[in-house]
C-alpha cells in the first residue's frame, strides 16, 4: 500500500512541476541573462577608458563571449566604457555617532558609436547601489564584504549595459544615424 501511495505522490509532484513550468513559460517569463544582442551588434569594437573599470570590462567581455559576440577593431559599432565613479555614504548612525550602515554607489558612463561615421548612437550612465551593515569590531570582515559587494555591483552594471545594448537592432541604429 505504501509503494502505491509513494508512486501517486511522486506522480502528483511531477504533474504539479510540469504545470508550474508550463504556466511560467506561457506568461513570457525569461531569465535576464538569456537575452542576446541583435545581429547588428554581432561584432563590437570594445574599449575601456582606464584600469579603474577593468573589472566591469572583464565582466562585459565574458558576457560577449558567452553570447558569441566578436570583439574586433574593425567592427561597425564601438562601445566605450568610461567615467567610473564610486561613492560611499553613511545611511544610518549608531548612538555613539559611528556609522551603522553604509551605501555603496557605483556609476559608469558608456557610449555606443558608429565606427565609420563616428556618430554617437547612445550615451548612457548606469548607476547601481547596495547597502551593508557596518560593525567596527569586524573591520577585516567588513572590508571583505565591501569587496564582495563591489564585485556584485560590477556584475550588475555589466548586465544592465548588456541589456541596454540589446535594443540596438539595425533599424534603431539606422534611425540614430539618420536623425541629423
Amino acid at each position: 500500500m505504501t509503494i502505491k501511495h509513494n508512486l501517486n505522490l511522486n506522480t502528483a509532484r511531477i504533474f504539479c512541476t510540469l504545470c508550474l513550468s508550463l504556466l511560467i513559460a506561457s506568461c513570457g517569463f525569461q531569465l535576464r541573462s538569456t537575452q542576446a544582442l541583435p545581429a547588428s551588434l554581432s561584432s563590437i569594437n570594445f574599449k575601456c577608458a582606464n584600469e579603474k573599470i577593468w573589472d566591469i570590462c572583464r565582466q562585459l567581455s565574458k558576457e560577449f563571449q558567452l553570447h558569441q559576440i566578436e570583439l574586433s577593431d574593425q567592427a561597425e559599432m564601438t562601445l566605450t566604457i568610461s567615467n567610473d565613479h564610486k561613492e560611499q555614504r553613511s545611511l544610518s548612525i549608531n548612538n555613539d555617532a559611528s556609522t551603522a550602515e553604509f551605501g555603496l554607489i557605483h556609476s559608469v558612463h558608456y557610449q555606443l558609436i558608429h565606427s565609420a561615421t563616428r556618430k554617437q548612437i547612445s550615451s548612457q550612465t548606469v548607476k547601481v547601489s547596495q547597502s551593508y551593515r557596518h560593525q567596527s569590531s569586524a573591520l577585516i570582515a567588513k572590508e571583505r564584504e565591501q569587496d564582495e559587494i563591489q564585485v556584485k555591483l560590477n556584475q550588475e552594471i555589466a548586465d544592465i549595459i548588456f541589456r541596454q545594448l540589446s535594443v540596438f537592432d539595425h533599424q534603431r541604429i539606422q534611425q540614430s544615424l539618420d536623425s541629423d
